[in-house]
């Protein structure tokens, strides 16, 4: 996972390796940590929000990693998941 953009926290975006160790739905989990500066554990479950398994099922097949794009609402902010990034927004901010 790399740094978040050191602009507006509520817009920033947050870039995971899809080669790393972390699966898609903990990529989530951090970046928003790192937007709203709280802990992962002290977020919501993503289960809320989005099947964690469907996501990591989706991002972990090459064939639709590169293709797919995943929006939804979690901890009151807008996530944008594609093969690349993970984009993290307030709800009325930029996808």
């Amino acid at each position: 996972m790399s740094d978040s953009d050191e602009g507006d926290r509520a817009d920033a975006v947050v870039v995971y390796d899809q080669g790393s160790t972390e699966t898609p739905a903990e990529a989530v989990v951090a970046a928003v940590a790192d937007v709203t500066g709280r802990s992962p554990l002290d977020l919501d479950p993503l289960y809320d929000a989005i099947d964690p398994d469907t996501l990591n099922t989706l991002f972990s097949t090459p064939a639709w990693a590169s293709s797919v794009t995943v929006t939804f609402e979690y901890c009151e902010h807008r996530v944008t998941l594609t093969g690349e990034e993970v984009r993290v927004s307030s709800p009325g901010g930029p996808p």
